[in-house]
């Protein structure tokens, strides 16, 4: 590479900072649910909104910057200097609400993402993100914060490679990018507003206004940090600009390309797509975290045939012995479940790719499985045999007015077989379970 080349790519990346960072909180849990319902409800028509929303974001965020590097305050401090105190705290108790409310959208998602892994209440893990985060903003000094974040970006670019691992029809997607759709009815209209405005959104103003009069006095108080000019903060905004929306632009591709591609508009959690029944909330969640951990499979050997696949099956199969070693001793209504969504639901996800491709695996989100007892036993699924669904009888109304009814669920095929592996044997215990 040419050494000015080189000098210029290390410079730019030096000036990366504040700029970067708040592009990518734009792409929050909550922006990406709302990019996330975009694409399944309205395929690739929205498309061409990154383009309207790139410049639109640089320019703010621009002037953000340089209102931040002007005072060496905050946008509200900015704000409170040239207007009436009580337009300010006016202002300010409005944006302190809506801040809390997106903290607290953003922290239910993170917790129910949380409890797609491990299944503590997702409570538990909404404590857990919100003292973390706590932690961090009180005791982390702003320089290691800073650096932080900044590696953490990168994490987002998940959602472009699964962009590609998904197959869009390209030619569609390129048409709709630069091609505006505009359908006049309430729904698309509605989704394209709330799509604008997760993406300018008004606490990016104020975070990218903060984090600029931070970073320059945390600049100015190092005597190794150099100032950063004007045009090294307009690259740093322009660079999260233009990352926050190709973010959204590959978040919008994939969920058009899968959830939409298949007729369903409906994105909710496991907990609330199954409220109520545990065995089949368990059941889906193995069809995503199998499905995850075949395509990530498929990026690393670059194509699933039949060869790799027997290799993928088997190896998987070696994986149990080395979880269940690490797990020793820990409760197995935890530990179970967890191991169950990887290995069981790889396999059947590798059933249904075996028979017919991608296709077979996407179809299994437009009608997914009821129990465990099909991810056990794909065969049954993919012959459409349906597991029965008992129904119980009301609650007795000489018990009812003793005790008070908490909560319904249901045991599948898994749950049983955890359940009889407290007195029995493994294999008797897999086959006591079987079917039920």
């Amino acid at each position: 590479m040419d050494t000015g080349i080189r000098r210029r790519v290390s410079g730019w990346a030096k000036a990366l900072g504040p700029g970067l960072i708040t592009g990518a909180a734009d792409d929050d849990p909550s922006g990406i649910a709302t990019y996330s319902i975009t694409g399944a409800s309205t395929g690739f028509s929205m498309l061409w909104a990154a383009l309207i929303t790139t410049p639109m974001m640089a320019v703010l965020d621009g002037t953000c910057a340089r209102i931040g590097i002007a005072t060496k305050a905050g946008l509200m401090a900015s704000l409170a200097r040239s207007m009436p105190r009580y337009l300010a705290v006016s202002l300010a108790i409005l944006v302190g609400l809506a801040n809390t409310f997106n903290i607290g959208a953003d922290l239910d998602a993170m917790a129910a993402a949380a409890h797609l892994l491990v299944r503590l209440p997702q409570d538990v893990w909404l404590i857990f993100f919100a003292a973390v985060v706590i932690v961090v903003e009180v005791f982390f000094s702003y320089r290691r914060f800073a650096d932080v974040m900044k590696w953490l970006c990168a994490s987002l670019l998940a959602y472009v490679v699964t962009a590609f691992i998904v197959h869009p029809h390209w030619p569609t997607v390129l048409l709709s990018a630069v091609v505006p759709q505009i359908r006049l009815n309430g729904a698309w209209l509605t989704t394209l507003t709330a799509t604008l405005g997760t993406t300018i959104t008004p606490y990016l103003f104020f975070w990218q206004t903060s984090m600029t009069a931070e970073e320059q006095q945390a600049r100015n108080k190092d005597p190794k940090m150099e100032t950063r000019t004007l045009s090294e903060v307009h690259a740093d905004a322009n660079t999260g600009s233009i990352f926050s929306n190709l973010v959204m632009f590959f978040i919008i591709v994939t969920t058009a390309s899968t959830i939409g591609a298949h007729g369903s508009a409906n994105i909710a959690t496991a907990q609330q797509k199954y409220k109520g029944n545990s065995d089949r909330e368990l059941a889906y969640k193995a069809i995503v975290e199998g499905d995850a951990t075949l395509s990530g499979f498929s990026v690393v050997v670059g194509r699933v045939d039949d060869q790799t696949l027997d290799y993928f099956n088997s190896h998987l199969q070696d994986i149990v012995p080395l979880f269940m070693g690490r797990l020793e001793g820990k409760p197995r209504a935890m530990t179970y479940p967890f191991i169950f969504q990887y290995t069981e639901g790889a396999l059947f996800v590798a059933e249904a790719y075996h028979r017919k491709g991608w296709e077979g695996v996407n179809a299994l989100f437009t009608g997914p499985p009821l129990s465990t007892q099909q991810i056990m036993h794909p065969e049954e699924y993919l012959a459409s045999k349906q597991p029965l669904d008992p129904k119980p009888p009301p609650l007795d109304k000489s018990i009812a007015k003793k005790f008070k009814l908490l909560g319904e669920g249901s045991m599948g095929e898994f749950d049983h077989n955890i359940l009889f592996r407290t007195w029995l044997p493994e294999t008797a215990a897999v086959e006591a379970a079987e079917h039920w």
